[in-house]
């Protein structure tokens, strides 16, 4: 079984609050399973506090805290502990996932490279079985906003184009025969 994660603490947290604030019976196991030692600590001692506040006569019953409250005081308190640092353990989930995913893919390749084969084919193989999304070198994958900045580019140079006059046209055109001459220059000289 997999280990769980302060993401998925977070939503079985949640869970548990939710199900004692509706006085549905929460196993004590079941919360201690989805708090740390210290955590587990810090609840037994409010509970001693608790105890020993009872047995002072100054202290009002009105005041005491029943062993529900204080549960939901300490599991609230972890719940904003790990809401904080939620962006953190994102950032340490996918790196981890990047890592292992690099690890399959290198193992597969450095194998197939030893072994004389289709080295990307077989890593590409080896990150599918993993879980993992496969590499393709050839496909550049181009993002809706790039698309859409594309769009709103070709669109105002056919505007501006259609704003110009002959001389600016005819200077236009002079550019970029221009650049192309250059291009096939600078071609030319690595071959």
């Amino acid at each position: 079984m997999p280990k769980i994660n302060n993401t998925h603490r977070l939503e079985r947290l949640q869970q548990r609050i939710q199900q004692i604030e509706n006085d549905i019976e929460v196993d004590i196991r079941d919360i201690n399973n989805l708090l740390t030692d210290d955590q587990q600590q810090r609840l037994k001692d409010l509970w001693t506090e608790e105890q020993h506040k009872r047995k002072d006569k100054s202290y009002k019953k009105e005041l005491w805290q029943t062993k529900k409250d204080i549960r939901l005081k300490v599991l609230r308190d972890v719940v904003s502990e790990l809401d904080d640092n939620l962006l953190d353990e994102l950032e340490k989930l996918a790196y981890q996932r990047e890592v292992k995913a690099a690890k399959v893919f290198m193992d597969a390749y450095v194998d197939a490279k030893e072994n004389n084969q289709n080295a990307m084919s077989k890593a590409n193989i080896a990150l599918q079985r993993a879980g993992f999304r496969p590499i393709d070198r050839n496909v550049h994958s181009v993002s809706k906003r790039d698309k859409e900045v594309r769009e709103m580019e070709e669109e105002l140079l056919k505007r501006f184009e259609a704003e110009m006059t002959d001389e600016e046209r005819e200077q236009r055109e002079l550019l970029k025969e221009t650049e192309r001459a250059e291009e096939r220059m600078r071609k030319s000289r690595f071959k």
